[in-house]
């Protein structure tokens, strides 16, 4: 097998293909290396001599920016665009698409694979839930005259507990509904309070 700048290219398939297996030589720089050398570019690389090799190799080596010389000027490159902290080299460091592509979907192959947070929709679900029994068990009366619902002291009737519990369960359930995002405990506080100080 061949042996270019380090670079092992495939015996049976022809010159100009083989060189392509170098980084940074596509099809035109491949077919001019042929033609500048005077080889036959649909020959098969394994019938290329030593002396076709070294000729490769002098002509890559001094004329050309291929493989590691690359490798290392695209590196360069990069971290200068960080160290003067310029906007593509923020996405860089921040391992974001560089050129305007969409991040809300797709460029995957930057972020990597998604990383799922497992549970953490429903742990909001459960706290927003205990945020509403807490404030339907623990609020007054709404029309002023009766006992809080937690206090067991002068309570006339089971019933009338009920029914005032069911009121702020229909009034939690309308609020909820109007917000989709669900609401904050302070959101929830301030609107009943503005529900019992105004009649």
């Amino acid at each position: 097998m061949p042996r270019v700048l380090g670079v092992d290219i495939p015996n049976e398939k022809p010159t100009y293909i083989s060189l392509q297996y170098l980084h940074g030589l596509g099809q035109p720089k491949a077919l001019e290396v042929c033609l500048r050398l005077g080889l036959n570019a649909q020959r098969r690389a394994r019938e290329l001599t030593d002396d076709d090799i070294q000729r490769i190799n002098n002509l890559l080596d001094n004329e050309y920016v291929v493989e590691g010389q690359l490798r290392r000027q695209t590196q360069e490159n990069i971290g200068r665009l960080r160290n003067i902290q310029s906007y593509r080299g923020l996405r860089h460091r921040r391992g974001l698409p560089v050129r305007g592509q969409r991040t809300r979907t797709n460029s995957r192959s930057r972020k990597g694979p998604r990383k799922t947070v497992a549970g953490k929709k429903g742990v909001k679900e459960m706290r927003h839930w205990c945020e509403l029994v807490l404030a339907v068990t623990s609020r007054p009366s709404v029309d002023g005259n009766g006992p809080a619902a937690g206090d067991k002291r002068n309570i006339s009737s089971t019933n009338s507990r009920d029914e005032e519990r069911n009121r702020w369960r229909r009034q939690l359930r309308h609020l909820r509904r109007s917000a989709p995002g669900g609401m904050s405990a302070g959101q929830l506080r301030t609107s009943k309070r503005r529900s019992t100080t105004r009649p």
